[in-house]
């Protein structure tokens, strides 16, 4: 039934039935199964629409083979529970809003979600571009309350990371990334010795100045199609991949979102709104000092992305995010533009201008 692997129809029944009432999965009957649209993720998700059920519809998530590992690169501990689960579990457990469990059948494939409807953070401002400032106002407020609550759990959210952080390699492999997918593979330059060395040197700088700040729980993919309105409030998805990080790193996906890009005076707004919300439990206390934190991690993640879009299309088959990557490109440049960083990223940003066209 609409992709549905018959393993899964047949542990389905019984999933749903374990949430009824005794007797009441007699009045259960499963009325259309939809996929829903695919994004960069491995996972697939579909929505079941139901009669008799205690609500009208759910979401199933079918998992991967290997639905522990994370998609990104990752280093740490080898999880000894999904990670959507446990980090699911630690989140609502700290009041964060996300999406129910009904159903945990991750041993047979599968997890039954509460359905939070179709529309992300980004839908509802395509929808309504006028809404567009205060729309992005919820946005930065919920992430200001997720910091609250998670950066002030007793070990800061590092147990919710099990043991997994952005470590200088990790950091730096995103960055080859760029390298690899961006560079070579999309805009076809050949990476020489000349080349190789400007590279080196503003990757080197980029981690080393990320790599000396405090690290809290960072969800990873902060940003508008990760966000969905529900009742009381904006709900998190897309959590699984959450790690110990950079502090400024979820602020940086939010506000550096590839698909809602902000001109530079609603940027700044939105900057000191999350600087005076998040100062008290932030180790910066500076605007300025934050603005350049801010910056330097626009930088690395900006060009990780960058790659990682042409990834996506080259090695999964899937070119939809294609059209981010030159307003992504942008990001990185505009952040250069005002850093007093050395000559390493100066070059790089020249790098950049100088192996820019289209990818075809």
């Amino acid at each position: 039934m609409s992709g549905l692997p018959g393993s899964i129809l047949e542990v389905l029944w019984s999933s749903l039935t374990e949430v009824l009432p005794e007797g009441g999965g007699d009045r259960v009957q499963l009325r259309t199964v939809e996929e829903m649209p695919r994004q960069a993720s491995n996972r697939r998700y579909f929505r079941l629409h139901l009669d008799g059920f205690v609500c009208p519809s759910v979401v199933l998530m079918l998992l991967p083979e290997d639905a522990s590992a994370s998609e990104e690169a990752d280093e740490g501990a080898e999880p000894t529970e999904l990670p959507f689960v446990f980090v699911q579990r630690q989140l609502e457990g700290a009041g964060v809003r996300v999406p129910g469990i009904l159903a945990d059948r991750s041993r047979e494939g599968f997890l039954l979600l509460e359905d939070l409807g179709v529309r992300h953070l980004l839908d509802a401002r395509n929808a309504a571009p006028e809404t567009a400032t205060a729309l992005m106002h919820q946005g930065v407020d919920a992430l200001v309350e997720f910091q609250h609550r998670v950066w002030g759990m007793p070990d800061g959210g590092f147990a919710m990371a099990q043991g997994r952080s952005f470590q200088a390699s990790l950091l730096m492999w995103e960055l080859e990334h760029f390298r690899e997918w961006l560079l070579e593979a999309g805009f076809g330059l050949t990476v020489g010795a000349t080349e190789r060395a400007i590279l080196d040197a503003a990757f080197q700088q980029l981690v080393d100045y990320l790599t000396s700040q405090e690290v809290r729980l960072v969800h990873r993919d902060f940003q508008s199609t990760n966000l969905m309105p529900g009742k009381g409030g904006l709900v998190i998805i897309d959590f699984q991949d959450a790690l110990m990080g950079p502090w400024i790193y979820d602020s940086v996906a939010l506000l550096r979102d590839s698909y809602w890009p902000l001109d530079s005076e609603v940027l700044e707004s939105m900057k000191r709104r999350y600087f005076n919300g998040i100062r008290d439990v932030a180790p910066c206390r500076d605007y300025g000092e934050f603005d350049v934190l801010f910056r330097m991690q626009t930088v690395q993640r900006k060009l990780k992305d960058a790659g990682r879009f042409v990834f996506i299309d080259r090695v999964k088959g899937n070119p939809k995010f294609l059209p981010y990557v030159s307003g992504t490109v942008d990001y990185v440049l505009e952040a250069l533009c005002g850093l007093a960083g050395g000559a390493g990223l100066a070059r790089l940003a020249d790098l950049l201008v100088r192996a820019r066209r289209p990818i075809p």
